[in-house]
């Protein structure tokens, strides 16, 4: 038998010996989320938009169209509804590729103006609806829990990094608003906006 360097007898093959690993500890907490979400830029951040979209989507789709029918619009089919959607989509991530690869001023409008401020007004739709239907309106969960904090953190980003202004926020807060007014009264109402 031959002693391995470690000390340990073997035939002859030497063994080889991996000390045990220090256990590792992550701790979450506010403050990690907090300096993690600080160290990402608005071209990094930006994508969380298509990711909470998807989540909405996914909480209207069981319901939504049903109740459309009953509160809304008889027109109103599922193929509206997943048309509608793949629309909201393909923006939110065409948008997000122009962010990426040119985060300039006017494409940071054009995104806010047609999927940032849409987050933040189909927030007031679907309050709105589940108030005055005293019914859930499907989609209200995920417009509360992650939309505020989805657009401000968004807002936030672009004005830090001067992508948006004072001026723009208040055109486009307008514009987005005006936008959404008309996308649901003539995708969900079907009223003649021409």
């Amino acid at each position: 038998m031959r002693v391995a360097p470690n000390g340990l007898r073997r035939g002859l093959v030497y063994s080889l010996q991996v000390p045990p690993e220090p256990e590792l500890e992550v701790r979450m907490s506010a403050e990690t989320i907090l300096q993690f979400a600080n160290r990402v830029s608005f071209r990094q951040a930006v994508w969380l938009f298509p990711m909470v979209f998807a989540l909405h989507v996914m909480e209207e789709a069981p319901r939504f169209t049903t109740w459309v029918n009953r509160y809304a619009s008889k027109q109103f089919t599922q193929a509206n509804f997943i048309q509608n959607n793949a629309l909201g989509m393909a923006l939110g991530i065409v948008f997000c590729i122009l962010v990426w690869l040119s985060p300039s001023r006017a494409i940071v409008f054009l995104s806010f103006a047609t999927c940032v401020t849409q987050a933040f007004f189909n927030i007031f739709f679907h309050v709105g609806t589940t108030v005055a239907f005293h019914a859930y309106s499907p989609g209200v969960i995920t417009s509360l829990i992650l939309y505020p904090p989805l657009v401000f953190y968004l807002t936030r980003l672009a004005y830090q990094e001067g992508l948006l202004t004072g001026r723009m926020g208040i055109l486009v807060f307008c514009l987005g608003g005006a936008v959404h007014a008309a996308v649901v009264a003539k995708q969900v109402f079907f009223v003649r906006l021409f």
